[in-house]
Order: structure tokens, then sequence, then C-alpha cells
């Protein structure tokens, strides 16, 4: 199909993102997992390239379970038509929250998920790639 997307392309396109989004703040990884093909990529700046979904979230998982609450907001989302299917951008807020000896230590960055999806018995991610555009705060507490 060629031509700009159609709104309900644009609404199902946006509504994976918030899925992803609210899957991983609530920590249901099977949910996470439900958004990406079995064959996802994704390029994430803290865990590396991923070519193996199921790894990829194994590897966030260990990041977030680290923490005591992490908040997404995604916004600005751009909805085009790319030659493989449609390819989504939103802005990103994320907030992580980690008490560390009694004391609430803060990490949030500001940045840009590109994804690329398909479309095929329900819709989903096929590669992600996160640019971070900007961060405040203590990132160690993403780590051990």
């Amino acid at each position: 199909m060629s031509g700009d997307p159609t709104i309900d392309e644009r609404v199902r396109a946006i509504d994976l993102q918030c899925r992803w989004a609210d899957a991983l703040d609530r920590r249901d990884w099977q949910a996470v997992s439900s958004c990406f093909t079995d064959d996802a990529t994704a390029d994430l700046p803290r865990t590396g390239r991923h070519s193996d979904p199921v790894a990829m979230v194994r590897s966030i998982r260990s990041v977030v379970e680290r923490l005591d609450a992490t908040q997404h907001h995604l916004s600005n989302h751009l909805v085009d038509r790319g030659p493989d299917g449609l390819v989504v951008q939103c802005y990103v807020l994320a907030q992580h929250v980690r008490t560390i000896d009694g004391e609430t230590e803060t990490f949030t960055f500001g940045g840009r998920y590109t994804d690329r999806l398909r479309d095929g018995e329900r819709l989903q991610i096929a590669h992600r790639q996160l640019e971070v555009l900007w961060s405040i705060g203590m990132s160690s507490i993403l780590h051990a």
C-alpha cells in the first residue's frame, strides 16, 4: 500500500507504542513481549543491539526490576509509511526511581523511539531504535 497512513493505521501504531510503555511500567513481561515480532531487533543505548526479542526483553527486565518505579511518557507521535510497512516515531520521557540506603534517587531521560512495524496477525514492532537526547540524575541506579 502506498500513500499516507490511514487514520486506523495511525491509531493502531500509536496504541501499540502506548501498550508497550504501559506494560513496561506495570512490569507485565508477557505483554511487553507481545508488542514485538518473533524476529524483532532493537538498538537500545543501555542494553545494546539485540537480534533476539526474548533476550532483549530479558535484558530490559534485568534493569527495570532493580527499580522501585518507572514511568514512560510518550508524545509527538509521527506515523509514516516506509518501504516495508509503517514507521512510527515518538518522543519519550522516561523516569526511573530507586531507593538506595534509604534515599530516593531518580534518573530521567528524554529521547525518541523509532519503530518499524509489521502487520501480520496483529501490528507489532519489528525493529526499535532508541535515541537518547538528554538525561539528568543518577544513571547508576540502572545498574546493580
